[in-house]
């Protein structure tokens, strides 16, 4: 457990280093090279790169993100004999749809 809690921090470590450093940094690749640092740490790299990629996207906005990784997050969890989700759980309809909305209605300076 105390490995795992250990990556984490370097997520989050990570994240604030670009975040801080955001006005220094051009927000189209701000998001693929905080995701490549993370990933190149190693460890547990979804993880990771999930917490640096939810909040370096809010910062950058779903207009930022390589349309490849939005891509990415199209899966489907749903799957019969997976899991029983209540409707608005359904990843398959509302993950991308939810995080694009989140991302888009930030608040703003």
């Amino acid at each position: 457990m105390r490995q795992n809690e250990d990556q984490q921090k370097n997520a989050f470590i990570i994240a604030f280093y670009y975040l801080l450093r955001a006005s220094e940094m051009e927000l189209k690749t701000m998001y693929n090279t905080a995701i490549q640092t993370t990933i190149s740490y190693g460890g547990s790299t979804n993880a990771n790169a999930a917490i640096v990629g939810g909040l370096i996207g809010a910062l950058v906005g779903y207009n930022h993100i390589e349309k490849i990784s939005v891509k990415v997050l199209t899966f489907d969890c749903d799957k019969e004999g997976v899991m029983n989700r209540a409707e608005f759980a359904n990843t398959s309809k509302y993950l991308v749809k939810n995080i694009r909305e989140l991302i888009e209605n930030r608040a703003q300076p």
